[in-house]
């Protein structure tokens, strides 16, 4: 057998492991016959354990790099689960802070108004969420995000008009202000998931997390109010941005689900 043979690849990688960084100081092939040599191999191991004729044809193998390394395996990658679960938490209690913020208005209302409201939007994020994934892994996010932004604005067209006529017309302006601010909330979340942007949405959801707390002090006012409605309308419009931009050839969102 000639040095030039390729032996056999998987225990000559094997071999090359084992005498690690001194193969690779090496300068020769007799200095490589000699650390073969040392570590206790000679020319019937050469052969029957490597089919090499003898050590030195085993050494001029390794040194002219003729053998095939076994690939390696590449080391488990551990995906990161703790911290993006525990974003999604806290951007699924953000809606629930908020509630809570704003109970003073919500006690004024009817119960079924807020109620029908939370069974419309979770249901409504559910449901979108998923056709989301599907359209985002077709077409990308841009397109994920306008069709969010469809869904959630039709399901608001037939709310108002739902809660125009369950409601009084005393109560119609503040039940239509709480169910839009429902739906609005479960469209951040929609979209925040679906377009990868979970910790975009959280930070820009920070001043409205602040004025809630507010909120609860003896500082709020007449100034809470407005000033967290508009607070969750700059969250919305972030989280809606990638719905701006269209990619020049992307089909439009309705067509990736088919």
């Amino acid at each position: 057998m000639s040095a030039a043979t390729v032996l056999d690849a998987a225990q000559l990688a094997t071999l090359a492991d084992a005498l690690g960084p001194a193969l690779r100081d090496a300068v020769d092939v007799p200095e490589i016959v000699a650390l073969l040599e040392a570590s206790g191999l000679n020319d019937r191991a050469a052969r029957t354990r490597f089919g090499a004729d003898s050590v030195f044809t085993l050494g001029e193998a390794l040194a002219m790099g003729r053998l095939v390394r076994a690939p390696r395996r590449p080391a488990p990658v551990r995906p990161r689960v703790v911290g993006p679960a525990l974003a999604r938490a806290a951007l699924y209690l953000i809606p629930a802070l908020l509630a809570v913020a704003a109970a003073e208005h919500l006690d004024r209302l009817p119960a079924r108004v807020p109620a029908a409201g939370l069974v419309a939007g979770w249901a409504a994020a559910q449901g979108l969420a998923y056709l989301g994934y599907g359209v985002a892994g077709r077409t990308g996010r841009g397109a994920a995000a306008r069709f969010l932004l469809a869904g959630f604005g039709a399901l608001a067209a037939l709310c108002c008009a739902a809660t125009g006529v369950l409601v009084s017309t005393v109560d119609l302006w503040p039940a239509l202000g709480v169910v839009l601010a429902e739906l609005a909330l479960f469209a951040i979340v929609a979209a925040a998931v679906v377009t990868g942007a979970v910790g975009t949405a959280l930070r820009w959801s920070l001043p409205a997390v602040g004025i809630s707390v507010v909120a609860l002090t003896p500082w709020a006012g007449r100034w809470t109010g407005p000033a967290l409605a508009g607070a969750v309308l700059l969250v919305l419009a972030r989280a809606y941005a990638p719905a701006v931009a269209r990619r020049r050839g992307e089909p439009a969102a309705w067509r990736a689900l088919t």
